[in-house]
């Protein structure tokens, strides 16, 4: 026999003993899903690829129920009943090994995203729990309010210009600047330069796509694989990019006196410093740590999710939806939403230009609109205060 046939013999022996075991003897074989996905990882590796996977999954939801089967050995799951037994605080379904990838190398101690014991990642998170409270973000309001000002004078500057702008890059941007605000006492930039300040937003797409990809791909793929993606240009400038941030922390961990922090800022790196200082040798949890922290469905939103209807949060459902968004995002949705709303017109500009990506996280990454200013009625004005919208600027 020529090496073809050998070759061509070998995988037919292990590929249709599996075949078989993956589809009808598979503890996950009773699931729906696609033929291809139950045999091989390849084809969620495709669909991150395709940026498509958001389309996809509620394409297969659909068509096959709450619980799909994206590979041999795991399902994907549309039911908000069973987000308590997943993710409580005693859950039946540890992490999988799919969280390792994002592992960042310096920790002592697996850092809270990628932890996979739940006792341990609880004792962790206590550490920490009370410096992502809604009562300690919104102490930060002012630093949040300075970004929301300095993002609409951009606003103002592209309505005066008269072009479309992509509303999407400018809103990522503010973002990233209130997380500096909220962290640092200081914003990083993006507004200010109207650019992406060092590379960052760049080099988390660039290395999002190449992670998930690393953490949905099977384990013993994954050296090849790192080896492989080192020679890509674009991921070597992401992994610089990411030891620039990783300098900056230690910047701010080297240039302020620990005690000058906890007196004069009242940021979450000030509670973080704060915790090490005052519990780090009864909880372990040092310098190191500091720098870990700092890197770092239908039936609820309607069947109608996947559609612009923004009276839904206006509904007696409202509040069982607010549950399920992180605090910080909450408090720029009270504030900068409605603020933004007031005081300015957003004209989609080209509907089929759109463009939202998902490489395992959505990106909503080209959104063109153009901007007019809108007119306050006289005598009347306010700003959206404490995480709620407050009476006050009232729009014609």
């Amino acid at each position: 026999m020529s090496i073809l046939s050998w070759f061509i013999a070998v995988v037919a022996l292990y590929w249709l003993p599996w075949i078989i075991y993956a589809r009808w003897l598979h503890p996950y074989s009773k699931y729906p899903g696609p033929f291809f996905a139950s045999i091989s990882r390849l084809w969620y590796m495709r669909e991150i690829v395709a940026a498509r996977d958001h389309q996809r999954q509620t394409q297969l939801h659909r068509r096959y129920g709450p619980i799909v089967r994206i590979a041999p050995d795991e399902v994907v799951i549309a039911d908000p009943s069973a987000i308590k037994t997943i993710y409580g605080f005693k859950p039946g379904f540890p992490k999988s090994d799919f969280f390792q990838a994002f592992q960042p190398p310096f920790p002592r101690f697996p850092e809270l995203f990628t932890a996979k014991d739940p006792e341990y990642h609880a004792a962790r998170r206590r550490i920490v729990n009370h410096i992502y409270t809604m009562s300690n973000v919104v102490r930060s309001e002012q630093r949040i309010d300075a970004c929301t000002d300095t993002f609409f004078q951009r606003m103002r500057e592209v309505a005066a210009e008269g072009e479309a702008t992509n509303i999407g890059q400018w809103v990522r941007w503010y973002s990233f600047d209130v997380i500096g605000e909220l962290f640092f006492s200081q914003h990083f930039g993006f507004l200010e330069k109207k650019a992406d300040f060092n590379g960052w937003i760049r080099a988390i797409d660039d290395l999002g796509i190449g992670l998930a990809l690393l953490a949905v791909a099977p384990s013993y793929a994954r050296p090849v694989m790192w080896a492989l993606a080192a020679c890509i240009p674009s991921v070597a400038r992401s992994l610089s990019a990411f030891q620039m941030f990783e300098a900056a922390t230690e910047w701010w961990m080297t240039k302020k006196d620990a005690a000058a922090v906890d007196e004069e800022r009242k940021d979450m790196f000030a509670g973080i410093v704060k915790i090490m200082k005052e519990k780090g040798d009864e909880v372990d949890y040092g310098p190191i740590e500091v720098k870990a922290e700092i890197h770092t469905a239908l039936e609820i939103f309607g069947h109608d999710a996947d559609e612009y209807r923004p009276e839904r949060w206006l509904e007696r459902d409202a509040a069982r939806m607010d549950k399920h968004i992180l605090q910080i995002a909450l408090c720029q949705i009270y504030k900068f939403v409605p603020d933004l709303l007031r005081s300015f017109d957003l004209e989609l500009a080209s509907p089929m230009e759109c463009t939202v990506t998902s490489n395992w996280l959505n990106k909503m990454s080209k959104i063109p609109v153009r901007v007019s200013p809108r007119k306050p009625l006289a005598g009347v004005n306010g700003r959206s205060q404490a995480g709620r919208a407050m009476p006050g600027d009232i729009m014609l």
